[in-house]
């Protein structure tokens, strides 16, 4: 079955993207029992595996509140997005004529000129 969603009006799936989600976890819903509330949270990563983007921790009165930010999505989104990172990678080809160059990253830097400041 396609990622995506059904789309009663054509009669087909959609191909949809990955999407930014929220999710937030509060130690209130667990008694602020932090064993508890730690196996709530690993528990929901283990079992949905999302592909976080952001994470923070802060207090509450009295609770502590964890928050994610995450792509929600088929996981050919995150396998493109990785095929995407190897594909800007430096080609041989340019390896070789960029040896040759000032700009070669292997080269020690050079220290700046000196300059006379005008004050």
């Amino acid at each position: 079955m396609p990622a995506g969603a059904f789309n009663a009006a054509h009669g087909a799936y959609t191909r949809y993207e990955a999407m930014t989600r929220f999710k937030t976890f509060s130690s209130a819903a667990c008694g602020d029992d932090l064993e508890q509330f730690e196996r709530r949270v690993n528990g929901w990563l283990a079992a949905a595996r999302p592909r976080v983007q952001h994470v923070a921790q802060s207090a509450l009165s009295a609770h502590l509140v964890v928050s994610f930010v995450y792509l929600d999505g088929p996981e050919e989104a995150g396998a493109a997005a990785e095929a995407a990172g190897e594909a800007v990678d430096v080609p041989e080809v340019f390896e070789r004529t960029l040896a040759d160059t000032d700009l070669d990253p292997q080269d020690p830097p050079s220290p700046l000129p000196e300059v006379e400041l005008p004050y």
